[in-house]
């Protein structure tokens, strides 16, 4: 689906908070009540249109709204530029990757969107904006995460000539990430505390301080 062109108002706003005001993209986008993504891309496509600020002052809303939408060429339109906050909201799922949202973003925009390498610039430079996250620091030997893994593994019985599904356990530390990783049939049972005996033997040398689970 091809992007909505955005009101010239709204985009001298956008232009006066972002080179008068000096306000991040969120902010902006929280003053304006756009997406983010949204503040990103006309940023971009005032970049590309090699426009300079203050503008100019017989500098028209027709002329602007020209200069930023403008058409390449008769037979090639300009990329449609990804959703780049969808983009990030879908990395966090399970299994998603850039490599993958990739093709849904080319197979919907095939002659209008950009090449892959663009497409994964841009959304590095979409990433460079956002706000940093808080980082949590691990002490060495401090604590020790288990549990089993959301997903499982199968192996081949060849007995029994048939597929067996089978629990992935895992214990990590939080300081070196060294992790111990172990299969059983089940998370109950003699199987869960197995598990915990053997972590038990690994961390008679040094014992973390508490265990997570």
């Amino acid at each position: 689906m091809v992007m909505e062109r955005m009101k010239m108002k709204k985009t001298r706003e956008i232009l006066r908070l972002h080179f008068d005001g000096h306000l991040s993209n969120q902010q902006i986008a929280d003053a304006v009540k756009k997406s983010k993504g949204s503040i990103f891309n006309c940023l971009e496509r005032f970049k590309a249109a090699w426009l300079g600020w203050p503008l100019a002052g017989d500098m028209t809303d027709s002329r602007l709204e020209s200069m930023l939408y403008h058409q390449v060429s008769g037979k090639h339109p300009e990329a449609v530029l990804p959703d780049f906050e969808y983009i990030h909201r879908e990395m966090s799922r399970p299994h998603v990757t850039l490599e993958l949202l990739w093709d849904e973003y080319q197979k919907s925009h095939q002659t209008e969107g950009l090449c892959r390498s663009s497409f994964y610039r841009q959304y590095g430079l979409y990433r460079k904006d956002l706000p940093l996250e808080m980082k949590v620091l691990h002490k060495g030997g401090d604590k020790l995460f288990v549990d089993y893994s959301g997903d499982k593994l199968r192996f081949y019985d060849r007995e029994g000539r048939s597929w067996v599904e089978v629990e992935f356990f895992v214990a990590g530390w939080g300081a070196s990430s060294c992790c111990y990783c172990e299969a059983s049939l089940s998370q109950s049972g003699k199987d869960w505390p197995r598990m915990c005996e053997l972590l038990n033997i690994l961390a008679e040398s040094r014992p973390p301080l508490c265990r997570i689970i």
